[in-house]
């Protein structure tokens, strides 16, 4: 079975009187679901990813000890592991690999100096026995920083430190392209659809390459002023990386003071969708939250709604959420609903006070799978929505909010356009009420037949999600 969303235009051939609408996911009320708790534990960054594997939630997070005085400087960092038969109930397993911390009673995996922001991917098929690799950012002597892989067998015991792919600052492989440096804040994901490995990262470049004095106005280039961006290569085999380039920066349409930090991306529809790290940095702000992106091929994005984003906002200031909040590496997809697990912090992004922040977590949102975005009709005039060719062979459902006084009428037409008699919009079976997946049947007919056919949707005062073609 094939979905058809309208998140961005792949499938939309023309529209009237139908306004993309952007829906936002609902945080847990038991949030943060995952934070400090135990007495070697002193700051949860919220940094890591959150797989479901073998029937458990498995939580990579990092930990921070920082100075209790100014200039609150960081004095070890840790990687940790916790698991959840539910997702929100967690275990911190006492794992005795890390002696340094509470006599080796924790739920520690790493212990050491800047090694962080754990993305964990279980392959599809074992490397050397090896079933998991994590991309990790490190920065230690004698090593130096970047982006390293490492692989284990239980997802506990890795073969630190690992390998170095993507150096901090890039190295002689990307001489070529438009930016300069690269940071910290990365993700990784296997994606199915290319059958590779992913590697998005935020990168940097010179402010004046991409300064526009009408719009930064308040804004003077310099050396020192630079653009925070995301780029990303590919590997078939994790060892030889290719491909880089920047897959999003900011644009005229983005205030002086934003750019971008982290982009979590999910395979979804034979596209990806993406959630994105908006850093604002003007002094009254200095937040970050998550807008909802999307792209068809992995390398052009789209920012679909712009003006109803963000999509995952930031809590009310005194929250544990309410400063800084961090996009996951990918939505988890489970039954009908997408998981959004995120990180989370009361500080404001400035070092006072991230210094002096004590409050940090990791909570979830959850929201309909395939409800992210729908076309909307108002209740005074119908819209229209004319599909581009679909290859239907025997079944088509709908998704669908149809409000008390509003209509969803779906007519079958040719892959010309051409109409098809008893498949119209007055010989469509009502559709009503709150459908997450109704098949469309014209007086009890399916369809006319295996074909490619454009849908005309005629919609009144309803959301229209999505269809699925099988």
């Amino acid at each position: 079975m094939q979905t058809i969303p309208f998140v961005n235009g792949r499938f939309i051939e023309k529209t009237y009187r139908l306004s993309k609408s952007l829906h936002h996911p609902d945080k847990a009320a038991q949030n943060p679901v995952l934070t400090a708790t135990e007495p070697w534990e002193s700051l949860m960054c919220a940094y890591g990813s959150i797989i479901h594997d073998e029937g458990l939630f498995r939580a990579y997070y990092t930990m921070w000890w920082l100075q209790d005085e100014p200039p609150y400087s960081c004095l070890a960092e840790g990687m940790a592991y916790a698991f959840s038969d539910d997702g929100i109930n967690w275990t911190k397993p006492h794992l005795g690999l890390i002696e340094e911390v509470n006599g080796g009673k924790n739920n520690l995996i790493r212990y050491g100096m800047f090694a962080d922001q754990p993305c964990v991917v279980r392959m599809p098929e074992p490397r050397n026995g090896k079933k998991y690799v994590m991309a990790y950012y490190g920065d230690f002597a004698p090593l130096g920083p970047g982006v390293r892989l490492c692989f284990s067998e239980d997802g506990i015991r890795w073969d630190w430190p690992g390998t170095l792919v993507w150096k901090t600052p890039i190295d002689a492989v990307a001489d070529s392209l438009d930016f300069y440096a690269a940071d910290d804040t990365i993700n990784f994901f296997f994606d199915p659809i290319s059958g590779k490995y992913v590697l998005p990262r935020k990168v940097m470049q010179d402010a004046d390459l991409v300064y526009d004095p009408a719009r930064h106005s308040n804004w003077k280039p310099s050396r020192e002023a630079l653009v925070r961006m995301i780029a990303r290569c590919e590997s078939e085999d994790l060892v030889h990386w290719s491909n880089h380039r920047v897959i999003l920066a900011p644009d005229l349409e983005d205030p002086p003071l934003v750019d971008f930090h982290r982009l979590g991306v999910t395979p979804y529809a034979g596209g990806y969708l993406g959630l994105l790290e908006i850093h604002n940095g003007s002094p009254e702000a200095e937040t970050i939250s998550l807008d909802l992106v999307a792209s068809d091929d992995g390398f052009s994005w789209t920012r679909p709604c712009r003006g109803q984003q963000p999509f995952l906002a930031n809590g009310e200031a005194d929250a544990w959420d309410g400063g800084v909040i961090f996009a996951p590496p990918r939505f988890l997809i489970r039954g009908a609903e997408a998981l959004i697990y995120y990180g989370g912090m009361q500080a404001r992004l400035n070092a006072e006070s991230m210094g002096k922040c004590r409050t940090y977590g990791i909570g979830v949102a959850r929201i309909p799978i395939d409800r992210f975005c729908s076309l909307r009709a108002a209740a005074t005039e119908a819209g229209l929505l004319i599909t581009k060719p679909l290859p239907i062979r025997d079944s088509i459902w709908i998704n669908a909010f149809v409000r008390d006084e509003g209509l969803i009428q779906v007519a079958l037409c040719t892959a010309e356009g051409e109409s098809i008699s008893g498949f119209g919009w007055d010989d469509c079976d009502p559709i009503a009420g709150n459908v997450t997946r109704g098949q469309l049947r014209w007086h009890n007919q399916t369809t006319p037949g295996p074909g490619n056919y454009r849908f005309s949707a005629r919609v009144r005062d309803a959301d229209l999600y999505s269809f699925y073609i099988a």
